[in-house]
């Protein structure tokens, strides 16, 4: 069976972190989101087939010099086609049914489970379902007393909302799916495909355990903490850290020196925070230093400090703030 993974975005709301790397290689407790996802599929998967645009020579390049236990290759979109385009243009690889993962989405989600689903009920398609307290954010859905779905309503307003279950954003599809969608177009597979689907056997089933879209700087923090949460196995080994931190992930290569405070952050891959730094509810890219001194730097609210940054001392980064590597806000 092979997976299909949607993994051509550019991560604009992560930027900086994303300007010099594809976002679904960004890292998420030491290990690229990709990989998160490959790792959860069942040993009967052969082929993982990543529908790429933005930066795709990166994400050829880290998956060409890696064994991760079932075959990868990267197939590019000329240009970017949708959610609808980019798994139309996945056509003439596929033969039998399929799953579909948006490139941006953490879970525990048990795939197999999905795919016995999908099969029992002979569908064309089978949506894996999230209950949230808030859904006007996603798309949401109505199912009836056969787990079909009969209604579908892509990010509706508060008005509008009759269900809190959303598209999890993981899909397993018969081939038939294919003849919904048109080559070459750009085309939403949430907002075109699905609700020509409804008529045709689209069923959704239900799942709980833990789900994020990793699309924001809150939501890299909260990927981070949850699967500090779930996991026995200690992150990283090899940083220096003095001073007061909690809650945070710290990577290889970084230093934390004495008089320092990192609070529900994330410090990636190299870098280092000076005496009498700050940083709170942020991720500091790789390679970046936040220099401390009598002045100290204070670093927090949902910021975001590029790779190879330096943060002057007695500089303030607040409130939902993105700093790039030549010290320009990112907007």
């Amino acid at each position: 069976m092979k997976a299909v993974v949607l993994a051509g975005g550019k991560g604009t709301r992560l930027r900086p972190l994303s300007l010099d790397r594809p976002k679904p290689l960004l890292p998420v407790y030491g290990k690229p989101i990709l990989d998160w996802i490959i790792d959860s599929l069942p040993g009967y998967f052969d082929e993982v087939l990543l529908a790429c645009n933005y930066m795709e020579d990166e994400i050829a390049r880290y998956y060409g010099k890696r064994d991760v236990g079932v075959d990868v290759k990267v197939v590019e979109e000329p240009r970017p086609l949708g959610t609808g385009g980019a798994i139309k243009n996945m056509e003439s690889y596929i033969e039998g049914d399929f799953v579909v993962f948006n490139g941006d989405i953490l879970s525990s989600i048990d795939v197999g489970r999905v795919v016995d689903f999908h099969v029992k009920k002979g569908g064309v398609g089978t949506i894996a379902l999230w209950g949230v307290e808030e859904p006007s954010r996603y798309g949401i859905v109505g199912l009836d007393e056969e787990s079909r779905i009969t209604r579908f309503k892509e990010k509706p307003s508060p008005s509008e909302v009759f269900s809190n279950l959303i598209n999890a954003g993981i899909y397993v599809f018969s081939r038939e799916v294919f003849d919904y969608m048109e080559r070459g177009k750009k085309t939403s597979v949430e907002r075109e495909v699905f609700p020509r689907l409804v008529d045709d056997g689209l069923y959704g089933i239900e799942l709980d355990g833990y789900w994020i879209d990793i699309g924001t700087p809150s939501s890299y923090l909260e990927a981070h903490e949850i699967i500090r949460e779930n996991t026995e196995s200690k992150m990283l080994e090899n940083q220096e850290v003095g001073g007061v931190v909690k809650n945070s992930c710290i990577y290889n290569g970084v230093s934390v020196e004495d008089s320092c405070e990192v609070f529900n952050s994330v410090l990636l891959e190299g870098a280092v925070v000076r005496d009498g730094a700050r940083v709170e509810n942020s991720v500091i890219g790789s390679q970046s230093e936040i220099k401390g001194d009598v002045r100290g730097s204070v670093v927090g609210d949902n910021c975001v400090i590029g790779d190879s940054v330096e943060v002057s001392g007695g500089m303030r980064v607040w409130n939902n703030r993105m700093i790039d590597k030549d010290g320009f806000e990112v907007v």
